[in-house]
């Protein structure tokens, strides 16, 4: 996930300025803004219907998808600036939203001191997505030319959604939040 966000970021501003055409500058600025303010709205939302629902799981896999088809859709249709922006925004909205979703893992699967220490390991883990998302996506732009470093951070979302959706098969620490709500009060409580 953390390739994928990295890489999104670093390269939206010139992402943006070879799909419009235009140079660096305030007006540039404005049209980068705005698949920042799609991303702005899908947090607002989707993390809590991932809550209410406790489905974080297909709904953060799917998110990320959605974060790899904007990139595509991105880099497939660049000569079309509305449509490249849209799918930049798409992507926005997959990955920011998807961050509230994840943080919700390590708590789900370590207590105690463990929660801590599995925190600053994915933050350990996720500062290298900020080496190698730029140096993987300009790697791939040289070796084969047109988007293939956006694509290659289309794989590497697509590969973060299989592996959240894993997730799954591991046992949960916490059982009152992998759902089982109805189980714990019928062990706990006394009617």
């Amino acid at each position: 996930m953390q390739i994928a966000t990295y890489g999104y970021t670093f390269f939206l501003p010139a992402q943006v300025t070879s799909i419009t055409g235009q140079k660096l500058g305030f007006a540039a600025s404005l049209v980068t803004a705005i698949p920042w303010l799609f991303g702005l709205a899908a947090v607002a939302f989707i993390p809590g219907i991932a809550d209410r629902t406790r489905k974080h799981r297909p709904i953060g896999a799917a998110l990320l998808v959605l974060t790899a088809v904007g990139l595509v859709i991105s880099g497939a249709f660049s000569k079309s600036p509305v449509v490249a922006i849209a799918g930049l925004a798409l992507a926005a909205m997959g990955f920011v939203a998807m961050q509230p979703i994840f943080w919700t893992l390590p708590t789900e699967y370590m207590t105690g001191y463990a929660v801590a220490a599995g925190i600053g390991l994915v933050n350990s883990i996720g500062n290298l997505g900020g080496f190698l998302a730029p140096n993987m996506r300009s790697y791939f732009n040289q070796t084969l030319g047109g988007n293939a470093g956006l694509y290659s951070l289309a794989v590497a979302a697509v590969i973060g959604a299989i592996l959240f959706a894993l997730t799954g098969l591991f046992k949960k620490a916490n059982e009152i939040e992998a759902g089982h709500l109805d189980e714990v009060d019928a062990t706990f409580v006394r009617h």
